[in-house]
């Protein structure tokens, strides 16, 4: 599979999980309207960034296993989230260990 195509595939799937969370906080409110969190620019540039490190997620694992099915992938981006949180829970770890 192509580079490209496997980027956009894991891209989407981290956005997906991302959209997930804006639908179901909007379905949750009393009122009409958005949430002030997904007014400001600065909250979707941070989607953004976490949806290109799941396309590029879905790369390693495309370049690293030899089976990357369409669904395979879209599951990594999705899995991004929790791979960066874990990643992050096991720095913090090694640092408050030296300290």
């Amino acid at each position: 599979m192509l580079p490209g195509i496997t980027f956009v595939y894991g891209f989407l799937g981290a956005f997906a999980v991302d959209f997930q969370a804006f639908y179901e906080e909007v379905n949750e409110l009393t009122h009409i309207g958005i949430p002030h969190k997904y007014v400001r620019p600065g909250y979707w540039l941070i989607r953004l960034v976490h949806a290109v490190i799941g396309g590029s997620l879905a790369l390693a694992w495309s370049q690293s296993y030899s089976e990357a099915n369409p669904l395979l992938l879209v599951a990594v981006g999705g899995s991004s989230r929790v791979l960066i949180l874990k990643f992050g829970q096991i720095v913090a770890g090694k640092f408050n260990k030296e300290v």
